[in-house]
């Protein structure tokens, strides 16, 4: 008797612990731009967490600019640098001046104002 309500037990918390939340790493850190400079028709971006240069290539990994203060609108660009810390962009004809957002990975950034000219 004693065997089989040890069975049992140690069933019931094998069937338990199966169902016991997992503990998930997740590195969904927000890309942060410290600084921006307009040099002729490019565009430099400083900052941190753009993560690697491959992420200028991914479809959900671009800049905007001269959107609002929330993101909406504005132009996107895809870079012609890209690396941790630095971005480097052309500035399409006819982009306004306004805020710049990073977009990696589809997590966007916090925004700078920019007098694009």
């Amino acid at each position: 008797m004693k065997r089989f309500s040890f069975l049992v037990l140690s069933l019931v918390i094998l069937g338990l612990s199966s169902c016991a939340p997992r503990a998930a790493i997740e590195n969904n850190v927000q890309p942060s731009i410290f600084s921006l400079k307009v040099v002729g028709n490019t565009l430099n971006i400083q900052g941190r967490y753009f993560d690697d240069g491959m992420s200028g290539q991914a479809q959900d990994s671009y800049v905007i600019i001269g959107g609002d203060v929330n993101g909406f609108g504005g132009v996107t660009v895809k870079p012609t640098s890209w690396s941790g810390r630095r971005i480097k962009v052309t500035v399409p004809d006819g982009a306004q001046s306004g805020f710049v957002f990073v977009v990696v990975k589809g997590i966007r950034s916090n925004g700078l104002p920019a007098n694009i000219q």
